[in-house]
C-alpha cells in the first residue's frame, strides 16, 4: 500500500518542493489549493480544500492520509484556534506523523506563532518532525 501525504501551502514556495518530493519517492499526494491550479501543475496530485480556518474543510483533506506537512499560513496568528486544532483533527484521523516547517529561533522566542504550534506537537505524545529553516532557505 502507497502512503498517501497532505501537503498544506502545496501552491507556495516550499510546499511546491515538497509535493515534487513526495511524488518522487512514490508517495500519492493531497495537495491544499486550488483545485485548477494544483492540476495544472500536478495533474496526478489530488486537490482538496483545507482551510486552517474553516473546520468543515478538515475532515474530507484528512481521510485516509498518512503523513502532513504543516505549514502555518503568514495571516495565521492565534494557534489554538486554527492549526493546533488541526493537528488534533490529523491525528483523530489516524495520521501517523505530522511534519512541521517553523522557522529559525522558535525554540528561544515565545512569541513567535510557531512555537505555540511545536510546544503543541510535543504535548500530543504522537510522532512529528520539527523543521526549523531560515529566513532564506524557505522563502527564496
Amino acid at each position: 500500500m502507497t502512503a498517501r501525504v497532505l501537503v498544506t501551502g502545496a501552491l507556495g514556495n516550499v510546499g511546491q518542493e515538497v509535493v515534487r518530493a513526495c511524488r518522487s519517492a512514490g508517495f500519492l499526494v493531497r495537495a491544499t489549493g486550488a483545485p485548477p491550479k494544483v492540476h495544472a501543475r500536478w495533474p496526478d496530485v489530488e486537490a482538496v480544500e483545507f482551510d486552517f480556518t474553516k473546520r468543515a474543510t478538515w475532515a474530507g483533506a484528512l481521510d485516509s492520509v498518512d503523513f502532513v506537512f504543516l505549514l502555518r499560513p503568514p495571516p495565521l496568528g492565534h494557534m489554538s484556534t486554527t492549526i493546533n486544532p488541526s493537528v488534533d483533527a490529523a491525528y483523530s484521523a489516524k495520521v501517523k506523523h505530522v511534519v512541521f516547517l517553523s522557522v529559525a529561533g522558535a525554540e528561544t522566542k515565545t512569541w513567535v506563532p510557531h512555537r505555540k504550534v511545536e510546544d503543541h506537537l510535543k504535548a500530543t505524545g504522537t510522532a512529528w518532525t520539527i523543521i526549523r529553516t531560515g529566513f532564506f532557505a524557505q522563502n527564496l
